[in-house]
């Protein structure tokens, strides 16, 4: 038994559609390669490191907690004491990890 010619072309159809889009899809999912090198636009921008007086909460404008003074080095941070305690008031039940 013959199919009728209209269930023909339509397979046809699909099939064509299937394959004829099918390098464009295997080219939207393929990955880019990654840059070996961060170019410049990927790099995090970099910031004069905060002296003595910090005008904001990280130190500099852009948050890098980094203080570019020298009296703390490895060889005397094991003598550094603790200068003050401040106490809230607020009690807490729970145990610190």
């Amino acid at each position: 038994m013959r199919r009728p010619s209209h269930v023909s072309l339509f397979a046809s159809l699909i099939i064509v559609a299937l394959f004829g889009s099918a390098p464009r899809l295997i080219a939207a999912q393929t990955p880019s390669p990654v840059a070996a090198t961060p170019t410049a636009a990927q790099t995090a921008p970099v910031g004069e490191p905060a002296g003595s007086t910090w005008t904001t909460y990280g130190g500099n404008l852009y948050n890098q907690r980094y203080s570019g003074l020298d009296q703390i080095t490895t060889s005397n941070v094991a003598q550094l004491k603790g200068a003050w305690t401040y106490h809230t008031g607020v009690k807490s039940t729970g145990t610190s990890s």
